[in-house]
């Protein structure tokens, strides 16, 4: 968004994920705020130059996928950003000990994506800007495939996705059908 930018000096995005790794997400953040390789392997060498690369400038940060649930954790990997001039951090995660580590607004809990918008969301990277007969077997196998991401983008555009290239029913039925939806 381009209010967002004209905000922030720097932006980066950086998804954090379940596995824990302070240095390869320091990392991951310096190359996402400079959008160039660091050349730095050791945890206090890439402290030390993301610091001179915040150093003064306003900076917005997405970590997304947050798990890490220890305090020292964030206060570690806030270390390099207290050179900044300003810094805004949006955190994605699922936990809600998380959220209130990290807490310094009100959390926005996002609830499931309603059956019209999900059908919404499928049909967009399922079927992309093909038009569609509403009455044909595809659609009819799309909506119960989509019924089963139970609301979740991220589940129906996944699948979407998938089935985009797949046009055969053989293949939407199986997925239809598949175990897998047992365990999600």
């Amino acid at each position: 968004d381009g209010r967002v930018q004209e905000q922030f000096d720097l932006m980066g995005w950086v998804h954090v994920s379940e596995t824990f790794d302070l240095r390869r997400l320091t990392i991951a953040i310096y190359e996402s705020f400079t959008r160039e390789p660091c050349e730095y392997s050791e945890l206090n060498s890439v402290h030390d130059v993301l610091k001179q690369k915040l150093r003064g400038k306003s900076v917005f940060m997405v970590l997304d996928d947050l798990w890490n649930e220890r305090q020292s954790f964030w206060q570690d990997l806030m270390c390099p950003l207290k050179d900044a001039e300003s810094v805004m951090i949006l955190v994605t995660t699922r936990s809600k000990e998380i959220a209130r580590l990290v807490q310094t607004v009100e959390p926005v809990v996002l609830g499931s994506l309603s059956e019209e918008h999900c059908w919404l969301l499928f049909q967009h990277y399922a079927f992309g800007d093909r038009i569609i007969d509403e009455e044909s077997s595809l659609v009819q196998v799309g909506r119960k495939i989509m019924q089963k991401c139970g609301g979740l983008p991220l589940a129906v555009k996944s699948i979407g996705c998938l089935l985009r290239s797949k046009r055969d029913m053989q293949t939407w039925l199986e997925i239809s059908e598949s175990e897998f939806w047992e365990y999600s």
